[in-house]
């Protein structure tokens, strides 16, 4: 039953995609249960923990006294061949992933995923405030973007390499990672800037500074955002600018949008420490970095 378990999460290519090797009725109504609802398939790692739910679910199931049936489980659930079996797993993980990388696109920045989402909203009053909302999930959360009042919001300009540059700022005022303790202060330059402005234009002809920034309109009445519709209007937007497959599931959402744009924030830092102190250009640490990543790999086969 284990080594079944195991071989029907087996990875193949089909179509220039991942797939499992289980039966496709099988993994849909898996899928329809809630599983691998937001993956195409599990990773190695995810089948490893469902082994580790099935041992779980061996120690405290009431099985007989016999110690022989007892022995069997244990060697099912621990034995050598199980081992094997997950590392095969992980082996046709790696070779597959290498065999369908040419066929797959190549992986897109946040920064380049936000502008394809602003890309997908209307010219119209409804998609200029998409676009504002987006541009404001790469720094805040759902509810931190509701609760922002219209005063709170500072545009402006500023001078950049003798240019003078377009500029929005706001506080957060109540931080909850560890960017956001960091440095408080939320500033957003260039095409971010012009996209909230934009909204703001609108919003200034017919509200007080109290009101908040970011609404949505139910029918007639104007109401402030929530989480469950923010997430369902970032899963919409990326539906529509072509970044879910043809049935509409989608890896983005507002939390992974601002998780991503805090870890490409950091390693961003992280290649500008290392191009001041190797004396060389961004995209020379950047292609230093490529190259002792290879070596490391090299260094692990040959081990």
């Amino acid at each position: 039953m284990v080594n079944a378990f195991l071989n029907e999460h087996a990875y193949v290519t089909e179509n220039g995609l991942l797939r499992l090797t289980m039966p496709t009725r099988r993994f849909v109504a898996l899928r329809e249960s809630g599983f691998n609802g937001r993956r195409g398939v599990p990773s190695p790692r995810t089948t490893e923990f469902r082994m580790s739910v099935l041992n779980t679910a061996y120690e405290h199931a009431p099985l007989p006294e016999d110690e022989w049936r007892r022995d069997y489980w244990y060697r099912q659930l621990h034995g050598p061949i199980v081992r094997l079996s997950i590392s095969d797993l992980y082996a046709s993980w790696e070779a597959e992933r290498v065999a369908v990388q040419g066929s797959e696109t190549l992986p897109m920045s946040v920064t380049q995923i936000i502008s394809s989402l602003v890309k997908a909203c209307g010219s119209d009053r409804e998609g200029l405030r998409d676009a504002a909302l987006l541009v404001m999930l790469q720094r805040v959360t759902p509810q931190q973007a509701a609760a922002l009042k219209f005063k709170d919001l500072t545009p402006g300009y500023i001078s950049e390499a003798e240019q003078l540059v377009p500029v929005v700022e706001f506080l957060i005022e109540q931080p909850i990672s560890a960017m956001q303790h960091a440095d408080r202060r939320v500033r957003f330059l260039h095409n971010d800037a012009d996209v909230v402005k934009a909204w703001g234009a609108i919003r200034q002809s017919e509200i007080s500074g109290d009101d908040p920034f970011l609404v949505r309109w139910h029918g007639t009445r104007i109401t402030e955002l929530s989480h469950q519709w923010t997430c369902r209007r970032v899963r919409l937007l990326a539906k529509r600018a072509g970044l879910a497959d043809i049935e509409g599931r989608t890896t983005i959402s507002p939390r992974w949008i601002r998780k991503g744009y805090e870890r490409e924030f950091r390693e961003q830092s992280m290649l500008v420490q290392i191009a001041r102190a190797a004396r060389v250009t961004v995209g020379g640490a950047l292609q230093l970095s490529r190259e002792v990543i290879k070596v490391g790999h090299r260094g692990r086969r040959r081990e």
